[in-house]
Protein backbone atom coordinates (compact mmCIF):
# COMPACT_ATOMS: atom_id res chain seq x y z
CA UNK A 1 0.00 0.00 0.00
CA UNK A 2 1.30 3.43 -0.84
CA UNK A 3 1.91 5.83 2.03
CA UNK A 4 -0.36 8.54 0.69
CA UNK A 5 -3.25 6.08 0.74
CA UNK A 6 -2.90 5.94 4.52
CA UNK A 7 -3.48 9.67 4.64
CA UNK A 8 -6.58 9.30 2.47
CA UNK A 9 -7.93 6.30 4.39
CA UNK A 10 -6.86 6.53 8.05
CA UNK A 11 -8.82 3.39 8.90
CA UNK A 12 -6.27 1.44 6.84
CA UNK A 13 -3.38 2.69 8.96
CA UNK A 14 -4.16 0.25 11.76
CA UNK A 15 -4.18 -2.70 9.35
CA UNK A 16 -0.94 -1.48 7.80
CA UNK A 17 0.60 -1.21 11.26
CA UNK A 18 -0.52 -4.74 12.13
CA UNK A 19 0.87 -6.15 8.89
CA UNK A 20 4.24 -4.56 9.60
CA UNK A 21 4.33 -5.88 13.17
CA UNK A 22 3.25 -9.36 12.05
CA UNK A 23 5.79 -9.50 9.23
CA UNK A 24 8.67 -8.32 11.39
CA UNK A 25 7.74 -10.66 14.24
CA UNK A 26 7.54 -13.66 11.87
CA UNK A 27 10.88 -12.70 10.33
CA UNK A 28 12.38 -12.45 13.81
CA UNK A 29 11.01 -15.89 14.71
CA UNK A 30 12.60 -17.43 11.62
CA UNK A 31 16.00 -16.11 12.65
CA UNK A 32 15.48 -16.85 16.34
CA UNK A 33 15.50 -13.23 17.42
CA UNK A 34 13.18 -11.76 20.03
CA UNK A 35 11.77 -8.37 19.11
CA UNK A 36 9.95 -6.05 21.45
CA UNK A 37 7.27 -3.75 20.09
CA UNK A 38 9.77 -0.90 20.38
CA UNK A 39 12.22 -2.90 18.23
CA UNK A 40 9.53 -3.41 15.61
CA UNK A 41 8.73 0.30 15.43
CA UNK A 42 12.42 1.21 15.38
CA UNK A 43 13.05 -1.19 12.49
CA UNK A 44 10.01 0.12 10.65
CA UNK A 45 11.12 3.73 11.13
CA UNK A 46 14.61 2.93 9.86
CA UNK A 47 13.19 1.13 6.84
CA UNK A 48 10.80 3.97 6.05
CA UNK A 49 13.62 6.50 6.38
CA UNK A 50 15.67 4.53 3.84
CA UNK A 51 12.72 4.36 1.45
CA UNK A 52 11.94 8.05 1.82
CA UNK A 53 15.56 9.08 1.37
CA UNK A 54 15.72 7.06 -1.83
CA UNK A 55 12.36 8.27 -3.13
CA UNK A 56 12.68 10.65 -6.01
CA UNK A 57 10.96 13.92 -5.19
CA UNK A 58 10.23 16.43 -7.91
CA UNK A 59 13.26 18.54 -8.68
CA UNK A 60 10.91 21.43 -9.39
CA UNK A 61 10.76 21.88 -5.62
CA UNK A 62 13.37 23.82 -3.70
CA UNK A 63 15.70 21.87 -1.42
CA UNK A 64 13.73 23.13 1.60
CA UNK A 65 10.45 21.97 0.03
CA UNK A 66 11.93 18.56 -0.77
CA UNK A 67 13.07 18.23 2.85
CA UNK A 68 9.58 19.16 4.07
CA UNK A 69 8.06 16.46 1.85
CA UNK A 70 10.44 13.91 3.39
CA UNK A 71 9.53 15.09 6.90
CA UNK A 72 5.83 14.76 6.15
CA UNK A 73 6.35 11.26 4.77
CA UNK A 74 8.16 10.28 7.97
CA UNK A 75 5.15 11.43 9.99
CA UNK A 76 2.96 9.00 8.06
Amino acid sequence: MWLWKLAEYPEMAENYDNVIKYTLSKTAMIFGVTLTEADVYKQFAETMELIINQTEISTDLTVAEQQRVRELLLIL
